[in-house]
């Protein structure tokens, strides 16, 4: 026999009885994420300057691989997005420091000026760095939106370049027949390399 107290207790964690007869709707799904949504949280905001939001409900290894079956769909054969790197990505984003916020718009821009120098130098330059996730998928909407032949990596003259961003000891690269590709890249020794350019986080009020 349940005493009052337990039946109190049961109704709390079930819910609320409901009259014999009356249907239960079942929970709304969630929205499928779509490579559409994926783009339209991609923006250039001009003077280098670019904006991303990851949507919510994808991480961004998922989000990768929407864009790359668009892209096939579209009749872009090489991948926009490299996705073997699963692992990486799921343990970057488990990092509170380095992981990309879902839904949050994030402005960052890749200075020109910014190669040649150590990170230490590049984060004294130019303050804290992007989220690296967030750069990759920036990264793989400017290659599907020119069916791969623009980059977001590139210095003054246009040549490719690496990019780093916050997570230490890697960089990218956004390498032509595999997409946006993550290299582990040592940068605590010193080095100043002509071809490691370093993704910027702007304050919105920029």
């Amino acid at each position: 026999m349940t005493s009052p107290g337990q039946q109190d207790v049961n109704q709390r964690a079930n819910g609320p009885e409901r009259p014999s007869g009356e249907a239960v709707l079942p929970a709304a799904p969630a929205a499928a994420v779509t490579a559409e949504t994926i783009l339209q949280g991609y923006k250039n905001l001009g003077d280098g300057v670019i904006e991303m939001t990851l949507p919510l409900g994808v991480t961004i290894h998922e989000a990768g691989e929407i864009l790359n079956r668009a892209a096939r769909e579209k009749g872009i054969e090489i991948p926009v997005f490299y996705e073997g790197q699963k692992d990486f990505w799921l343990t970057n984003e488990a990092n509170k420091d380095f992981r990309t916020e879902p839904g949050q718009a994030c402005r960052f821009k890749i200075p020109t000026d910014s190669l040649s120098k150590t990170k230490a130098e590049q984060e004294s330059d130019y303050g804290a760095a992007a989220p690296l996730g967030i750069v990759s998928l920036a990264e793989a909407c400017e290659r599907y939106n020119t069916n791969n032949k623009g980059t977001l990596f590139k210095d003054a003259s246009g040549a490719k370049v690496w990019a780093r961003g916050s997570a230490p000891g890697f960089a990218l690269d956004s390498f032509s027949d595999l997409g946006v590709y993550v290299y582990v890249y040592g940068d605590s020794d010193g080095s100043r390399d002509a071809d490691v350019a370093f993704a910027s986080l702007v304050s919105a009020r920029n």
